[in-house]
């Protein structure tokens, strides 16, 4: 994928040149400092995805975006976690928080893998069906509003009038009943296998009589969702 950076600091730039040339999937092409310089060189150059930091002086990042007249995939970055909502408002692929770990720039990367594969494969196929972007969830934890893609949930444990949502690293506890959370989730992704438990189909990752495993993690199949488990099972 050819990619191009754009940040006003210098330590952010260099910081993602340096995971870039670590991954074969990605080609440099620019990196500025500028955004107007930015908006030049994009009017005149196709490229695939592009490393957007949202705070900028003159021209911030979601009107860079919009300025363009082809859009390329954008993963945006920034050190204010605010700007969450609006990120996603433009269809981003992902959203990376400032300072940017290499673990957490892999996933995005992966992210957008897919959609440009998806894409190259549509363009010589048209027959296949466009497939939406995963779904971004907004969970109330205490005080806290937590934005979770659909992607990161592994499962969901439902006790009482909480449910957590367990990701690949943390758990987020919310006031909110099991049958609210059903109706939140992607039926085609996810599927209820228990009164107190609902898993993303694409983590399990073994299948028994009474139960599943979720990572490391054993879940009962409760007898009344066995049906209903089986049939997203072959989907």
């Amino acid at each position: 994928m050819r990619c191009v950076v754009v940040d006003d600091e210098q330590l952010a730039v260099d910081v993602l040149i340096r995971y870039i040339v670590k991954l074969s999937s990605l080609e440099l092409k620019a990196a500025f400092t500028n955004a107007v310089a930015a908006v030049d060189y994009l009017s005149q150059h196709r490229v695939d995805l592009l490393f957007l930091d949202i705070n900028m002086p003159d021209l911030n990042g979601m009107q860079l975006l919009n300025s363009l007249e082809h859009k390329p995939m954008v993963i945006f970055t920034t050190a204010y976690d605010e700007y969450a909502v609006q990120s996603y408002d433009h269809s981003a692929t992902d959203y990376l928080l400032k300072p940017i770990t290499f673990d957490r720039f892999i996933k995005a990367v992966t992210k957008a893998q897919g959609q440009f594969t998806l894409k190259n494969v549509q363009s010589t196929n048209p027959s296949i069906a466009v497939q939406d972007k995963p779904e971004i969830l907004q969970i109330k934890s205490g005080n806290s509003t937590h934005f979770i893609s659909e992607d990161d949930i592994c499962y969901i444990e439902g006790a009482g009038n909480y449910v957590t949502v367990f990701t690949e690293k943390e758990k987020i506890m919310s006031l909110m009943s099991m049958n609210k959370m059903e109706e939140m989730l992607n039926p085609d992704h996810f599927v209820r296998i228990h009164k107190s438990y609902i898993v993303a189909i694409v983590r399990i990752r073994k299948l028994d009589r009474a139960s599943i495993m979720v990572g490391s993690t054993e879940l009962p199949i409760g007898n009344t969702y066995r049906d209903r488990l089986f049939k997203a099972l072959q989907k």
